[in-house]
């Protein structure tokens, strides 16, 4: 396989950074054990006041470019100045707090998107929050190549959808179809517009068998619960965005399926927030589809979010252990115990 001569490696592997001195020595790591590639890693320093910089160093690769910002410019801009700095044919996204499961992931995913031919490609995801060895959730959509192709009329196909765009770490982009003006202010989505741009004009491709460790926090008071401190809600933001890239009909269907899957987080979002906001959310989730107020789930969902915050914590941590439990189960199958006490002797 012949690398495009426009571009000198075969990867371009971004960190956008922030404070995340614990976690990314795990990411960089990650990275250097790749086989059979060739690529940069750029880290982009949001102005962080940790080592950050330091553990930078340590590593002493010619092939890691690092960059810190005067002040801190937002998660929105620093994504924009990584992407301005790749060199490679594709484009790695990588989470500061996350890290790559196979040594073999990036050849594999090259031999991948050039066989396809795609704008965009995803890997699967393997996610934990307090220790790696207990992993709490899963993304895959399955164990097979799906391929997503582009369409004459320059909308999404519906099963675009399926790409985990709300997860920036593990997306893949073909450097000749990207443009970082594409990446937006936006609070809660600013690349979206860059990925759909990217699956519009050269379709996207799932890749199985391959799986970031990514760190979530289950515990946190996420800011787009808050109506009134960001000014707009999440679901009516995402909405707007995805309404743009897809027809009529197919809007409408993922905008039912999408609220639909969304009540379940409504216990977790009063958890969060207090008796005023909560309204305002399920009035905002009505008036985007008056249908939820005969849908069961919505309105248990909803009822439940009502109950004392001490018994939906309890409730929470209950639905934490045994999401864990089910999970533990499911990646042994991806020998991820055995990479995962592979990777832990590298770090």
């Amino acid at each position: 396989m012949l690398m495009n001569s426009n571009f000198y490696k075969d990867f371009s592997v971004i960190i956008p950074t922030y404070n995340r001195s614990n976690f990314l020595k795990k990411a960089i790591t990650s990275v250097l054990r790749q086989k059979n590639v060739t690529f940069e890693i750029i880290i982009g320093d949001n102005a962080s006041k940790d080592n950050t910089a330091d553990i930078v160093k340590n590593f002493s690769d010619s092939r890691i470019k690092y960059f810190k910002n005067y002040k801190n410019l937002g998660h929105q801009k620093n994504f924009k100045k990584c992407f301005e700095k790749a060199s490679g044919e594709y484009i790695f996204a990588l989470g500061d707090d996350d890290f790559i499961l196979e040594d073999h992931a990036l050849f594999k995913i090259l031999k991948v998107m050039r066989k396809n031919k795609v704008g965009v490609g995803e890997i699967g995801a393997i996610y934990y929050s307090e220790s790696i060895q207990n992993p709490c959730r899963l993304f895959t959509l399955g164990d097979r190549l799906i391929l997503i192709k582009s369409r004459k009329d320059k909308k999404l196909p519906l099963k675009a959808m399926d790409i985990n765009v709300s997860f920036f770490s593990g997306l893949i982009f073909d450097n000749s179809v990207v443009n970082s003006n594409r990446i937006t202010n936006s609070y809660n989505y600013p690349y979206f517009p860059l990925v759909y741009d990217a699956i519009r004009k050269k379709g996207a491709i799932f890749i199985p068998n391959l799986h970031l460790v990514a760190h979530i926090s289950l515990r946190f008071v996420p800011e787009y619960f808050s109506l009134d401190k960001l000014g707009s809600f999440y679901m009516e933001d995402y909405l707007d965005m995805v309404r743009k890239y897809l027809n009529v009909e197919d809007y409408q269907k993922h905008k039912k399926e999408f609220l639909r899957e969304s009540t379940i987080l409504l216990p977790s979002i009063k958890l969060f927030t207090d008796n005023m906001n909560y309204l305002k959310i399920l009035r905002r989730m009505i008036l985007l589809d008056s249908l939820l107020i005969i849908f069961p789930r919505f309105i248990i969902l909803a009822l439940i979010g009502f109950l004392p915050k001490f018994i939906l914590k309890s409730l929470r941590e209950l639905m934490i252990y045994q999401g864990e439990k089910r999970i533990r189960k499911i990646v042994k199958k991806y020998d991820y115990y055995q990479k995962i006490k592979r990777f832990v002797n590298l770090t």
